[in-house]
Order: C-alpha cells, then sequence, then structure tokens
C-alpha cells in the first residue's frame, strides 16, 4: 500500500469483516467519499457489553452490525478515513455540522493558534448536540479579540453554520 494511504487512513477492510458507511439518521449507506457512520460486522465484533443489554442494543443492531460512532469516509479503493465523532456533530437548523469544519475555518486565520468546537446541550430539547461552543487561542503578535481578523473569522464560523435561507442570529 503507498504511504500516504497507510498514514493518512486506518486502511482497508480486512478478509472475513464487513465494512459500511451509512448515513447515522437513516441508515442508509452514503456514496463513496461522503461522511457517515462507520459500521462494522464480523468475527471482530464484541458480543456485547458485559452485563450492559441497553448499551448493546444500542450498539450493535439485530443484524449484528455495530456502530461505532465514529464518522468515517471509505475512497474508492476501500480505504477508510475517521473523520469525526457524531456525538461531536453540532445540529443547527436541520443541517448536521462537524465541529472540525468549523475548527478548519477558525484556524485559516492568522490571528488564531489554534481553536475547539464543542457540542453543548440545547435545554429547549432532550437532545445533545444542538448547538455548539467554540473556543480559540490568539497566536502571538496579533491584536486582542476585537480585532477584525477574529470577527471575521466568528462570522465565517457563523455561516458556514447556518443553512441557506436560515438566519443566523
Amino acid at each position: 500500500d503507498p504511504l500516504d494511504k497507510r498514514v493518512g487512513s486506518v486502511g482497508r477492510v480486512h478478509p472475513h469483516v464487513e465494512v459500511k458507511i451509512v448515513n447515522p439518521e437513516t441508515g442508509a449507506a452514503v456514496l463513496r467519499g461522503e461522511p457517515g457512520e462507520h459500521c462494522t460486522r464480523g468475527y471482530n465484533v464484541m458480543l456485547g457489553y458485559w452485563d450492559d443489554e441497553k448499551a448493546t442494543r444500542d450498539s450493535i443492531d439485530g443484524a449484528g452490525w455495530m456502530h461505532t460512532g465514529d464518522l468515517a469516509t471509505m475512497d474508492d479503493e476501500g480505504y477508510v478515513k475517521i473523520v469525526g465523532r457524531i456525538k461531536d456533530m453540532v445540529r443547527r437548523s436541520g443541517e448536521n455540522i462537524a465541529a472540525q469544519e468549523v475548527e478548519a475555518v477558525l484556524n485559516a486565520f492568522d490571528a488564531v493558534a489554534e481553536s475547539a468546537v464543542v457540542p453543548v446541550k440545547d435545554d429547549s430539547t432532550t437532545t445533545y448536540s444542538t448547538s455548539g461552543a467554540s473556543a480559540a487561542s490568539q497566536r502571538s503578535g496579533t491584536s486582542g479579540p476585537s480585532s477584525a481578523a477574529t470577527e471575521r473569522a466568528v462570522a465565517a464560523a457563523r455561516v458556514r453554520a447556518t443553512p441557506a435561507g436560515s438566519s443566523s442570529a
């Protein structure tokens, strides 16, 4: 296998093991290259959690597929890349947004040294990860939080996190 595939992915599916990438909400398989939940089935999947039937039912479906909670993509050659976690998804106006996508937008600005976006519980619903909070550390030598670069970063993240036709307020 080429070096970039070996270090830039978790590899390909092993013999006697099945892997599928599915839409976490519908369970339907996604197209190659599209992100979805990584599911696996085979001899490598546990039978269940010790003395925890609910946790087993929550992670292994009736057909024996283990739903890992990992967001992954699979390329045309069968290499799988883990790109995030389902619990790290921010849900805004009906759209799922990977926290890593918002971090990438924030990190693209010179004034931002590093950032973190984490899902937070929306008390108006019973669902976690319905909104997000972000934090960024300032790169030394740049102006403070009121700088134009920081404001542009926040605006860019807000635009990315808001589906077309929705208000960002």
